[in-house]
């Protein structure tokens, strides 16, 4: 689990005062030195002002800052752990609270899996290895939450394959940062990785024969200290196993692997 602090950060909660029913009025807030400024009708009301307000804010270069919220009034929340200096015109009354943030203070590590839907029979060498993907897609998995958030990073450290076949096949896992839609990948056939979807690659993990650990009936690899860096497009990784061996695998959910990630 990763660690964890809470912030002390200001929330500013803005009183709106109509100075007169029946004539226009101005009114100003200034977040860190930009002036964010509203000019009402002829008729103004608080509802009025707090949305022009509002808007200024989010049309202005500091927008980010703060959660912005109110239908009366404008409260004013910060997006993170720093607190950006507020200033209100006359009409306007800035109450001041105490609130927190939540600032994460280290990586935080996961173990994403796949299970790999495989052919119950033998694989010639540099065949594709199974796949959760559909149509064309068949040959390709999905490592969902790879990352923690869309277009985010992380390094895969480690990773485990359960063999419940005991079949310690060398292979090579390819990894891109979005699917791989261009070519045709399809379980149990020649890996030819398209132009355009080669350029989605962002690493390959190799597995030895030497990885494996050979049990009673099952075996298990593990490969340590990877150390790849990854970038994805939303927060899933694509994954392609290609074989350079001839395993047999008795079952569809043979394989299992494990990625350890830390994820930014």
């Amino acid at each position: 689990m990763n660690r964890i602090e809470l912030t002390p950060v200001y929330v500013h909660t803005i009183a709106i005062t109509v100075v007169d029913a029946g004539a226009s009025q101005t009114d100003e807030i200034i977040i860190d030195g930009v002036k964010c400024t509203f000019t009402s009708d002829a008729t103004p009301t608080a509802t009025e002002i707090s949305t022009g307000l509002r808007a200024a804010i989010a049309a202005s270069p500091i927008a980010g800052l703060f959660t912005v919220t109110g239908v009366t009034n404008i409260i004013l929340t910060p997006t993170g752990i720093f607190n950006p200096p507020v200033m209100v015109s006359k009409n306007l009354t800035d109450v001041i609270t105490i609130g927190v943030a939540t600032l994460e203070v280290v990586g935080n590590t996961a173990l994403v899996s796949i299970t790999p839907v495989v052919t119950a029979g033998a694989y010639h060498a540099n065949d594709i290895i199974g796949g959760t993907g559909a149509g064309a897609g068949l040959g390709i998995n999905t490592l969902a939450n790879a990352v923690r958030v869309s277009g985010g990073t992380g390094i895969i450290q480690s990773l485990v394959i359960s063999d419940l076949a005991a079949q310690n096949a060398v292979l090579e896992i390819y990894l891109f940062s979005a699917n791989p839609a261009a070519g045709t990948y399809t379980d149990n056939g020649a890996l030819d990785i398209h132009d355009t979807d080669a350029l989605l690659c962002i690493g390959r993990i190799d597995v030895a024969a030497s990885d494996y650990k050979s049990l009673a009936d099952n075996s298990i690899a593990c490969v340590k200290n990877i150390g790849l860096v990854i970038k994805v497009a939303a927060t899933s990784l694509f994954v392609i196993i290609r074989t350079t061996g001839t395993p047999t695998y008795a079952g569809t959910s043979d394989l299992k692997l494990t990625f350890g990630i830390l994820r930014d």
